[in-house]
């Protein structure tokens, strides 16, 4: 706020054009940045691929040269081929004259119609004449060549010399130089371009190149591509062609990046060009090592071994290399990268430059124009803004003509404002009222609409429930009825076996004299073991009578009607209802049963035939689960089940435990659904849980908590509160 109170609008401006300024200049660093990155991988690019059209131009003067060679050595074997007999000295041949001073023959004086231009010059040792017949065929197949000599002259410029060496002690070499100047001698044969052709060293008859050495005539240092000549399986003679140094060189010298060096090293470790460092001219042969930098020695390694046509870095080194198809030599390059990077580097400083420099002009003159017709009316206007707030009547300051309006408008409606503001103060206030009084109507209205709700849905859940006990009822009554008749059957006749056992005990008694020891001995055995079987007949039909009682009472029993239940005695007595109707229905069933009962849990108000329904649920679900688990667990497991009662202030828990494999985490919602069972088809129909819920949690008012280990237990707890809410009334 300026001392006026008012926005200190310039300010502002000011603080956001610096900030639009600093942004500015660092976008235009990244922008030098990423311009300077694409640049110099542009330069990388145009390097490599320059570096690839060199290697493309030394392999074509290579492969030009070669070819020749080629077509020299396939002119020769036909014409050997095609001229079989000894051919007398003819032509060209008989202008062949002998120095004896010398000890050679020589082509000097050559005479029309033939010239020294289109010829080659023809010398040896010893002399023309009296020589063996495979001599003039040599002689003959030499200067058969001399068209092929000059067309290789033509084709390939940088070719010093062409020639063909025979194996009896001639050379027939072009362009044509007199003897004086260059003459066959003992020396010429052991020469790399003769020894390299003989089949000891060739023998796979290939094209080869020499390594260095100094031309006889002074032509300086070159190279020679040769290729060996074979009549048949007979080694005849080599062909070549020289290329001086210096034609290497020159293709090196049209590289354009003058601060890279190019060089071509042979696999003899020989410096065959460096447009700086070797000329023809040169006396001696220089090494790899004497043509790199100092500081590239240690990678001369990596430079030869590194991938071919692809630049490579070490350090600020940046090098690459071609391996040359058409001769055993590799093509280096190498520079410091920072010669590359500099010149990139400068370019850009001065775009960055030029670009803020305009930027910082532009921002000050649009600064200058915006804060005169700008950023000062508007400040005056907020100005005016706040004061007319408080008093509308207040003149607008001198402005710009374009403004005038604007502080006239606000004027206007202020007064305007502060009329209607207060017609809308007394309609808010009327507003107010009626919005609390239909909000206080909606707020009860919701309330009765929440109540009937919750009764709909107790007395829904009180119907289903009975419906569901009803049915299971009559199915029980049923039950119970149809087992009464013969149970009583049973114990009607066990008590009156029982009766009629005494009689005949009596009366064995009376007439022991008569029978003897041994049969009365063994009879008494059998009495007793019959007397013993009847006892068991009349005591289990006297349990099975007590438990089809019970079944008729909870037939007969009302869902919905409490009375004192003394917990641990329900519990107990279901716990071995459930045992024992599982044992009745298989005979190999067999469970651990363990029991811990509070003294302090008592009766509790409750309707006795549910809640034993429900705790007989559980624990036939227990009783299944862990004998059904003896297959999974292997032998010594003993299927076990667990039944405890808690008591405490607020509520009492019924607790059953089986040891058998658990309940997934993805079961357990669903685990109370109707019909859903994991038991196997046939095995349940999926509603005793549900049952077991709805009696627990909607008639009893409790909660069902279960907590299980998956492969190890699952457990129940039935938890019931000691304050039970009678039927329909609220919970």
């Amino acid at each position: 706020m300026s001392k006026s109170g008012t926005i200190d609008f310039f300010g502002r401006y000011r603080r956001i054009l610096r900030v639009t300024y600093v942004v500015v200049v660092l976008i235009s660093v990244a922008l030098f940045i990423i311009y300077i990155s694409a640049e110099y991988r542009s330069a990388e690019r145009l390097i490599t691929e320059r570096f690839r059209q060199t290697a493309a131009q030394v392999d074509y003067f290579l492969k030009s040269t070669t070819d020749h060679v080629n077509a020299m050595r396939l002119f020769a074997e036909r014409y050997w081929m095609e001229h079989p007999e000894a051919t007398n000295l003819t032509g060209l041949a008989a202008q062949l004259c002998d120095a004896p001073a010398r000890g050679v023959f020589h082509l000097d004086n050559v005479r029309p119609p033939y010239v020294t231009s289109n010829i080659a010059n023809l010398t040896g040792l010893g002399t023309i004449h009296g020589r063996a017949p495979q001599f003039y065929r040599e002689v003959a197949t030499a200067l058969a060549l001399n068209p092929l000599f000059v067309i290789t002259r033509a084709n390939v410029p940088n070719a010093a010399w062409s020639y063909f060496v025979g194996t009896e002690y001639f050379i027939n070499i072009a362009p044509w130089t007199h003897s004086t100047n260059y003459c066959y001698s003992r020396i010429t044969c052991t020469q790399e371009f003769i020894t390299l052709g003989m089949p000891t060293n060739n023998p796979g008859r290939t094209r080869f190149w020499t390594g260095i050495y100094v031309d006889e005539c002074g032509l300086g240092l070159m190279v020679t591509c040769g290729a060996p000549v074979y009549d048949g399986n007979t080694f005849v003679s080599t062909v070549c062609a020289d290329a001086t140094l210096d034609a290497l060189n020159r293709i090196l010298s049209d590289f354009p990046y003058a601060n890279i060096t190019l060089c071509i090293v042979s696999d003899r470790d020989q410096a065959l060009a460096h447009p700086r460092l070797i000329r023809s001219t040169d006396t001696k042969i220089k090494r790899m090592a004497d043509v790199l930098p100092q500081k590239i020695l240690p990678l001369t390694n990596a430079m030869v071994r590194a991938e071919a046509g692809v630049l490579h870095y070490d350090y600020s080194v940046l090098y690459a290399r071609a391996a040359l198809t058409h001769a055993p030599w590799q093509l280096l390059m190498h520079a410091d990268s920072w010669t590359i990077f500099w010149p990139i580097f400068l370019r850009a400083l001065l775009i960055l430059g030029a670009l803020l420099g305009g930027l910082t002009a532009m921002l000050m003159i649009t600064n200058r124009l915006t804060r005169r017709e700008f950023i000062r009316p508007a400040e005056l206007l907020v100005a005016h803004i706040e004061q007319a707030s408080h008093a509308p009547e207040t003149p607008a300051p001198s402005v710009p003509a374009a403004w005038t309006p604007w502080f006239a408008t606000v004027s206007k409606v202020f007064l305007e404002h502060k009329q209607l503001l207060g017609e809308l103060r007394e309609h808010n206030e009327h507003l107010d009222a009626l919005v609390a009084q239909r909000t206080q109507e909606l707020s009860q209205r919701n309330q009765e609409v929440e109540d009937a709700l919750k009764k709909l849905k107790e007395m829904q859940q009180q119907i289903v429930m009975q419906e569901k006990m009803a049915s299971l009822g009559g199915l029980t009554a049923g039950v119970a009825h149809e087992i009464k008749n013969p149970l009583n059957f049973v114990n009607n006749f066990a008590e009156l076996s029982t009766e009629l056992f005494g009689e005949l005990r009596a009366l064995l008694v009376a007439n022991a004299a008569t029978i003897d020891a041994a049969a009365q001995s063994e009879m008494n055995a059998l009495l007793d073991d019959i007397e013993m079987n009847i006892r068991k007949i009349n005591e289990h039909g006297k349990r099975a009578d007590s438990i089809v009682r019970g079944m008729l009472l909870l037939s007969r029993g009302k869902t919905g009607e409490r009375m004192p239940v003394d917990i641990n005695a329900l519990v107990a007595e279901y716990l071995n209802l459930g045992y024992h109707g599982l044992r009745a229905l298989d005979a190999t069933f067999n469970v651990k049963l363990e029991s811990n009962y509070d003294p302090a849990v008592g009766t509790l108000p409750a309707v006795p035939q549910d809640l034993s329904r429900a705790i007989l649920n559980l624990v036939n679900n227990a009783c299944y689960a862990a004998f059904s688990a003896r297959s999974k667990r292997g032998a010594g497991f003993m299927p076990t089940v667990a039944v405890r009662t808690v008591a405490t202030a607020d509520y009492i828990d019924i607790g059953v435990r089986d040891n058998g494999m658990g309940i997934s985490p993805a079961l357990r919602e669903k685990i109370f659904a109707p019909f859903f069972t994991t038991k196997p088809a046939g095995k349940g129909t999926g509603l005793g849980l549900s049952i077991t819920f709805d009696i627990v949690v909607h008639e009893h008012h409790g909660e069902i908590l279960l907590d299980s280990v998956e492969g190890e237990y699952a457990e129940f707890t039935i938890r019931l509160p000691r304050a039970q809410t009678p039927p329909g009334a609220p919970a």
